[in-house]
């Protein structure tokens, strides 16, 4: 994974802000770059905040200069395929971050199995999310886990249990930002705050070894927001992993999702450039 600064230097990036005709400098002029962005992002078409999955009944036919942009970037940026490893360690606590539908689930059991099968080690896994009440279309596919699940944080919740079923030794909790918009950032500090009292007060958390669990796609955007994180609670060291995305979540990804997760890690890349991450 690159920097900020250099991801913004690369030519897939800028061949794809040309097709996109994004032409503020994400340096030096940034709050016009992130608004151009946000613009752009079809999950935030016609005054819209879409979960990304909604993404998913997107047709729009899009020019063929943006199509290739947009797949040339996302491929140069890993979100196709693949996995970033979780490994190393030891960590101090590992985040599993929530999501929508089965994700929290999904980072939760490879935060855990990557600790019993002696891939990592961590004291604690943190289960995060935010108090997004969840759409209808995605309550019926997490009753198994979740029953009567309302919020993201319901989806952490049951994913936590889920888990202690199966690995009871593990320590293994649930965090609740309490922002029904809260992205990374939110989620993280949050996960912090509640570090401070867990290892014992606020001096006991500077120079812990963190690392995050998202979903592949979202992996480069994750390691910027946790560059920036490292900076703000001085952390020793942090690693970003991505598990591989479920294969029949892939199959029904249309083009109007690696667009938007280009434009979101665009977006992530300039804060972390202006931030020198």
């Amino acid at each position: 994974m690159v920097s900020g600064r250099m991801l913004l230097r690369q030519d897939a990036t800028q061949l794809f802000l040309a097709a996109m005709e994004i032409d503020a400098d994400p340096i030096a002029e940034l709050d016009q770059f992130l608004k151009a962005c946000e613009q752009a992002n079809p999950r935030y078409q016609g005054g819209g905040d879409l979960v990304r999955f909604q993404l998913e009944a997107d047709d729009s036919k899009w020019p063929s200069r943006i199509r290739h942009a947009t797949l040339n970037l996302a491929n140069y940026l890993n979100m196709c395929r693949g996995e970033d490893p979780l490994k190393g360690g030891p960590y101090d606590v590992i985040i599993a971050l929530g999501g929508a539908r089965r994700s929290p689930l999904h980072r939760a059991c490879y935060a855990a199995q990557a600790i019993v099968d002696n891939r990592t080690e961590a004291k604690l896994i943190v289960i995060a999310g935010s108090t997004r009440p969840l759409v209808e279309e995605e309550k019926g596919q997490v009753q198994d886990f979740a029953e009567g699940a309302l919020t993201e944080y319901d989806l952490c919740l049951g994913a936590q249990q889920f888990v202690k079923k199966r690995y009871p030794d593990l320590n293994i909790v649930a965090v609740c930002n309490d922002d029904p918009r809260s992205g990374n950032d939110g989620v993280i500090d949050k996960t912090m705050a509640f570090c401070a009292t867990h290892f014992g007060g606020a001096v006991r958390v500077l120079n812990l070894s963190v690392a995050a669990v998202t979903t592949r796609i979202y992996a480069q955007g994750l390691y910027l927001d946790m560059a920036r994180a490292a900076k703000r609670h001085r952390w020793g060291q942090f690693l970003a992993a991505g598990h591989a995305s479920d294969p029949e979540a892939v199959f029904k990804r249309k083009l109007a999702i690696y667009l938007s997760e280009c434009l979101t890690t665009l977006r992530k890349a300039a804060l972390a450039a202006a931030e020198n991450c």
